[in-house]
């Protein structure tokens, strides 16, 4: 029996409780099923891979060796089992594919780590919605900045403030689909592919990783550029213009990727793998526990069990001060939540709240403390099987900023807007701006998120159904 191509299914067994996790939300139509791109890519890799690592009989390294080298996926393993409890989905699958990436590299690639390999297994997981929940804003503020000195070069004097281009006073915003993570997504996946296709070593592998990170952000700044010009009224384009300078956007950034990995691979990318690593010839000065995989074993039996750990209950909010009674003048009425409603609310570190003003669907949370858990209303709609359309920050009476998109599902058309404030009055038109700065503290909680869902008067009984958590 060949047990070193035994070894990682043993691990993937281990890690049996992100199975269900993993479909469900590849399936849930509120996320992106991108993940299944890297998953396949990966899986062809290792297929083509299969008989080039030494992974004949003739060849093996002892049981004793392939066990010291597994070490970095036996520690892990432990850190997963260990702190299974208290992290949330998505951080124990990142240790999860790590650790199992590792032992596929170590038994069937002959390597500790095969980076390309790993980085597939990372992309397949869903991390675009945390990816632009964190890297949203950030991402923004930065190609702000570089936009406007691309057009101040250009002979137009923009200055950045924050995610907004103003000139001659005309803000434009940068918006959330212009950050640019799809294409960031896209271009690592690009990169990762080619990577292992042209069996780049580690180091190369790394200096592509750069290399394509500048070309996203750069080809993303002169979209964001080229956008402003249009959206300002400088140069006058049809509408299909905003979908053509994205395609070009994309076209140029997958070019130029391609170009450097086949330059970093003509100038001495890996020809073949090692079939024995250092490690697996020296092998570590580890006890006994370590050898023939003794101690990988156990971390294995760990995480296999580590869902009967217990789950730390959540801390009930404090300090809320009640549900208005009116919103912006007109008196609100309680709307009966669904089971999938009521199941968030109870592990929502808040409150919730659904309320109909007779011609609106007005959705409140309150927030005490920041939390991943106050996500974009956006992908409530998106589980519900509307289609989500981005528009322009709409500006009400008072001179308040709301984020707005159009939800559409058959007959259905709707326009939503949200807005978070702060006690101090302070407010933000997207959740990823909030969160950081209630993460730098720069903004005081308690926070109320705020959504208006205003539907044409035929839709008003449809409204009343309208999803309020997911």
């Amino acid at each position: 029996m060949n047990w070193r191509a035994v070894v990682p299914w043993f691990h993937l067994l281990a890690f049996w409780p992100l199975a269900g996790w993993y479909w469900r939300r590849m399936m849930d139509p509120a996320d992106e099923p991108w993940g299944f791109l890297a998953l396949v890519s990966a899986g062809i890799f290792l297929w083509v891979e299969r008989g080039r690592a030494g992974m004949g009989r003739d060849r093996l390294p002892t049981p004793a060796k392939v066990g010291a080298s597994l070490l970095p996926a036996a520690l892990l393993t432990l850190a997963y089992g260990v702190t299974y409890p208290v992290l949330p989905p998505l951080v124990r699958s990142g240790l999860a594919v790590t650790a199992l990436a590792c032992s596929i590299s170590v038994c069937w690639l002959g390597r500790p780590l095969h980076l390309g390999f790993w980085g597939l297994m990372v992309l397949s997981l869903p991390v675009m919605l945390s990816f632009e929940y964190y890297a949203g804003y950030p991402l923004r503020v930065a190609v702000a900045w570089m936009a406007a000195q691309v057009l101040g070069l250009c002979g137009f004097p923009v200055g950045p403030a924050g995610t907004q281009l103003a000139w001659q006073g005309l803000q434009v915003v940068v918006d959330a689909p212009c950050a640019g993570i799809r294409l960031l997504w896209v271009g690592a996946w690009l990169t990762l592919t080619l990577a292992c296709l042209y069996r780049l070593g580690t180091r190369r592998t790394l200096l592509a990783g750069a290399g394509a990170f500048l070309l996203v952000l750069a080809g993303n700044v002169m979209r964001t550029a080229a956008l402003f010009l249009i959206e300002s009224g400088i140069l006058k384009a049809p509408p299909g213009w905003h979908t053509a300078i994205g395609l070009a956007a994309f076209t140029g950034v997958a070019a130029g990727i391609a170009f450097m990995v086949v330059r970093l691979e003509l100038r001495g990318g890996t020809k073949g793998f090692p079939v024995r690593t250092r490690a697996m010839r020296t092998g570590f000065p580890l006890p006994m526990l370590c050898r023939g995989g003794a101690l990988f074993r156990l971390t294995c039996v760990l995480a296999f069990l580590a869902p009967c750990l217990p789950d730390p209950m959540p801390e009930p909010p404090a300090g809320f001060p009640g549900w208005p009674e009116t919103y912006e003048g007109r008196r609100l009425t309680t709307m009966r939540m669904s089971a999938r409603e009521e199941e968030f609310a109870r592990t929502f570190p808040g409150r919730t709240g659904k309320f109909h003003d007779g011609r609106r669907v007005i959705i409140l949370r309150w927030l005490a403390r920041p939390s991943r858990q106050l996500h974009p209303i956006e992908t409530c709609f998106k589980a519900q099987g509307y289609k989500v359309t981005a528009e322009p920050l709409f500006v009400d009476r008072e001179g308040n900023r709301w984020g707005s998109f159009l939800a559409s599902r058959g007959a259905e058309r709707m326009r939503v807007r949200t807005r978070i404030r702060d006690v101090r009055g302070e407010a933000w038109s997207d959740i990823s701006s909030w969160f950081w700065s209630a993460a730098f503290r720069k903004s005081e909680g308690p926070w109320w998120a705020v959504t208006v869902v205003e539907c044409p008067m035929e839709m008003r009984v449809a409204c009343q159904a309208l999803p309020g958590k997911s």
